[in-house]
C-alpha cells in the first residue's frame, strides 16, 4: 500500500521537478514524530535549490538568445513533469514491500538535496537508516563521491622520532705556553633524553703543540643513546706573553760606585721571576764625569721571547753646601762675619777655608736688621750663595723682681700662695710676671724657724734677675 500523503507532500512533490538537473530530493511537511523545525529548514532547502536551479537554466537561455523568457519557462516546466511522474512512479512502487512513514521519505529525500554546508539534524527518534531514491533520467557531470567514515578514536598516527640531538658546548681558548693542556676541559655536552654527556665527550682531532705559539683545532663529538651524533670544532690559540722589564731611570754623584743591575728586576707571565736572565747590551756610563749616560737591558723567557729597555743615567756634580744661622745681636757688640760659618762638598770635602763674604751691611753701632751673603765654589766649579739675618738691638736691661715685703712671716701647718704680692717687669718685654719660678724647697712650715725663697725671671734676650725673701715661720 503505498504512502498516504497530505497537502504538503504534494506541494513538496511539485518542487522537485524544479531541482532535477542538480539532484533529485523532496520536502515532506509531515504530521509524523520529525519535528516542524526540521520540516521547515528541509522546506527552505528546497525553495533555494530549486530557484538557483531555475536561474541557471533562464541564464543559459538568454546567453543562447533563444526566444523569450515565457518560453523558456514553459519549456522547463514540461520537461520536469515528466521527470515528476517518474519519481512519483518510483515513490508508488511495489517492489519493497516495507511500508515508509512520511517522515522517512522525507529524511531520505532531504539526503539527496546538494548544499554547501553541512546540516545536522538533530532528533529524539531512533536513528533511521537512509534510502537512497535513485535519479531517473537525470544528467550529472560526475559521479557522487562516497564519503569515508572515519573512526578518530580509532585512528593509528605513525610513530613520530622525538629523540632531540645532543648539545655539545665547547669554546674558542686562549692559552699560555707552556701549559698542560688537556681538551677534555673544555667541552661538555647535555642531551634532553640522557642528561649530562659530559663524558661520552670524544676528541676527533686535536692537533694543539702547547710548547709552540700558533693557532690549533680540536674537534669534538658526542653520540647519544639513540645514535644521534653532533661534533663542534673550536679554535685554541697559544700565546706567548712578553717578559716585563722593572728598570728606571738613575742619578749619580760624581765619584759614585754605579752597579748596572742594582734594583733591576724582570718578570714573566709564563716563567715567572727571570731577574737571573737580565743582560745588560750597552753601558757607556763614566761616574767621573758629569753628564747624560744610557744602560740598555735585555731579557729572554724559556720560549725565546725578549724584550728591551734602556734607561738613562745622569752623574752630576754635587753642589758644596755652607752652614750659617741667623744672628741678634746689642749694639756695641763684636761681630765676626765668619765666625761659625762652615762649608764642605760631597766631592772635595771641608771647604770652610774658601767661603768667601759676598756682601755685608753690619752696622753694630745702631740697632736694626741686617744681611750678610756667603758664596762657597768646589773644584768641579760648583758655585753656591747663602744669605743670614743679623739683628742688631739696643743694649739690654735685666729684668726686675718686686715684692710687698722683705720677710714673709707664717705660722707652723701654714700652706701659702708664694706668688701673692710678687711681681716681675722688664724694659724690652713689659710685665713679665707670669715667667717668675718659685723655689721654696728649703722652707719647712712643719718645724718653727727662718728659712729663703727664691724668685727668677727671664727675659726675652735670655736675661735673667734672681731675688731671694727670708721666710720665718713660727
Amino acid at each position: 500500500m503505498a504512502p498516504k500523503w497530505n497537502k504538503k507532500v504534494i506541494v513538496a512533490l511539485a518542487s522537485v521537478g524544479l531541482v532535477g538537473s542538480i539532484g533529485t530530493g523532496v520536502f515532506f511537511a509531515y504530521n509524523d514524530s520529525i519535528s516542524e523545525k526540521v520540516g521547515n529548514q528541509a522546506e527552505e532547502k528546497v525553495k533555494s535549490v530549486s530557484k538557483s536551479n531555475l536561474d541557471r537554466m533562464l541564464g543559459e537561455d538568454n546567453s543562447k538568445k533563444k526566444g523569450s523568457k515565457k518560453d523558456v519557462l514553459q519549456g522547463v516546466l514540461a520537461k520536469e513533469k515528466e521527470k515528476r511522474d517518474q519519481f512519483a512512479a518510483i515513490i508508488d512502487s511495489k517492489e519493497d514491500s516495507k511500508t515508509l512513514s512520511s517522515g522517512e521519505v522525507a529524511l531520505a529525500v532531504i539526503n539527496t538535496l546538494p548544499t554547501d554546508t553541512k546540516t545536522t539534524v538533530k532528533t529524539n527518534q531512533p536513528v533511521v537508516t537512509p534510502i537512497t531514491i535513485p535519479v531517473v533520467n537525470t544528467p550529472t557531470s560526475e559521479p557522487p563521491v562516497p564519503m569515508e567514515v572515519i573512526d578518530k578514536e580509532n585512528v593509528i598516527a605513525p610513530p613520530v622520532d622525538v629523540n632531540h640531538a645532543p648539545f655539545l658546548y665547547a669554546e674558542n681558548q686562549t692559552i699560555h705556553i707552556g701549559s698542560n693542556f688537556n681538551p677534555y676541559r673544555y667541552a661538555t655536552a647535555m642531551d634532553e633524553e640522557d642528561g649530562d654527556l659530559t663524558s661520552s665527550v670524544q676528541v676527533v682531532s686535536n692537533n694543539v703543540n702547547p710548547d709552540r705559539e700558533g693557532s690549533y683545532n680540536v674537534t669534538y663529538k658526542v653520540t647519544d643513546s639513540a645514535g644521534k651524533v653532533v661534533e663542534r670544532t673550536i679554535s685554541i690559540k697559544v700565546v706567548n706573553d712578553t717578559p716585563v722589564l722593572h728598570v728606571v731611570n738613575r742619578e749619580l754623584s760624581v765619584g759614585d760606585t754605579f752597579s748596572p743591575l742594582e734594583n733591576v728586576s724582570a718578570y714573566d707571565t709564563e716563567d715567572g721571576d727571570i731577574s737571573s736572565r737580565i743582560q745588560v747590551t750597552e753601558n757607556n756610563v763614566n761616574n767621573q764625569i758629569p753628564g747624560s749616560y744610557s744602560v740598555m737591558y735585555k731579557v729572554t723567557d724559556f720560549f725565546g721571547k725578549s724584550t728591551t729597555e734602556t734607561i738613562q743615567v745622569q752623574v752630576v756634580n754635587d753642589k758644596p753646601t755652607i752652614s750659617a744661622r741667623d744672628k741678634e745681636l746689642n749694639v756695641g757688640d763684636t761681630f765676626d762675619p765668619l765666625d761659625g760659618v762652615r762649608a764642605n762638598d760631597k766631592q772635595d770635602g771641608d771647604l770652610t777655608s774658601v767661603i768667601r763674604v759676598k756682601e755685608n751691611d753690619v752696622d753694630i753701632t745702631i740697632a736694626g736688621t741686617y744681611h750678610v751673603t756667603y758664596v762657597v765654589e768646589d773644584s768641579a766649579g760648583a758655585v753656591v750663595e747663602k744669605t743670614v739675618v743679623i739683628t742688631v738691638k739696643e743694649e739690654n736691661t735685666a729684668p726686675e723682681i718686686q715684692t710687698n715685703m722683705e720677710t714673709i712671716n707664717l705660722t707652723v701647718g701654714a700652706n701659702p700662695d708664694w706668688k701673692v704680692g710678687v711681681t716681675a717687669s722688664d724694659q724690652e718685654d713689659g710685665d713679665i710676671t707670669n715667667a717668675i719660678t718659685v723655689n721654696a724647697t728649703d722652707v719647712n712650715l712643719e718645724v718653727p724657724g727662718n728659712y729663703i725663697v727664691i724668685y727668677q725671671v727671664t727675659d726675652s734676650d735670655g736675661l735673667t734677675t734672681t731675688k731671694e725673701v727670708s721666710v720665718t715661720v713660727e
